[in-house]
């Protein structure tokens, strides 16, 4: 819900009531936030509804996620998917990763791995790290997708890319094992360094045991490797 933070506050009840979509995202925001005024999240129903009336993405989905993640709200895993739905085929890239999820768990709709891959991998091309994550573990698993190693691994290589501790750390993997790439020992020592340093802590185990498999050379180079990695 952290949209429109830089827009005037001071005049945007007056900008929603005259009909601004934008204004009327921003000011269910501070309904919401209890920013500037009580915390009501019934005000900002009213206000993302108006809103995503007019057919705007951003309210449609913090509408999604009043009916899914607000704990303070009544939880309706049909309007959750509902709203995500319409602001996900706007072309929303959060809606689309959590319609991804709703499709996968089947919640609020039916469980449906092609459509979750549909939309994961839609999230993920607008650089989503966690629909990357999600995207290339169903190509890893062929799992409403066809089997697709390489696949996998280059939309791990973009969550990893931007520092996402399960992208890299599955990436780290392939290379270990050589699935859908060629084996790679020095760069997976890389990865899963940078993985625990970052405070994955389900790496250490594998960085353990591939370094018992790997020479002084190679561990110093992998050293080097995880220290060029952001």
């Amino acid at each position: 819900m952290d949209f429109y933070s830089k827009m005037d506050d001071s005049a945007v009840e007056a900008k929603a009531n005259a009909g601004d979509p934008l204004a009327q995202t921003r000011l269910g925001v501070l309904h919401a936030r209890g920013q500037g005024r009580p915390q009501d999240f019934a005000q900002a129903r009213h206000w993302w509804k108006l809103a995503a009336d007019q057919g705007h993405a951003d309210a449609m989905c913090n509408l999604g996620n009043l009916y899914d993640v607000i704990e303070e709200h009544p939880h309706d895993d049909f309007e959750a998917a509902r709203w995500y739905q319409q602001a996900a085929e706007r072309g929303h890239r959060k809606a689309q990763y959590n319609l991804g999820i709703k499709y996968s768990h089947g919640k609020g709709l039916q469980r449906d791995m092609t459509q979750a891959a549909r939309w994961f991998r839609a999230a993920a091309d607008q650089g989503d790290p966690m629909a990357q994550f999600n995207f290339a573990l169903q190509c890893v698993k062929g799992d409403g997708v066809p089997k697709d190693s390489p696949m996998a691994a280059r939309y791990l290589k973009l969550g990893a890319d931007q520092g996402d501790i399960q992208c890299l750390n599955s990436l780290a993997i392939l290379h270990a094992t050589g699935d859908g790439l060629v084996q790679d020992p020095v760069r997976a020592y890389a990865l899963w360094t940078a993985a625990i340093r970052k405070g994955g802590t389900q790496s250490e185990g594998n960085l353990r045991h591939l370094a018992s498999t790997m020479t002084p050379r190679q561990i110093e180079l992998g050293k080097q490797a995880a220290a060029l990695i952001p």
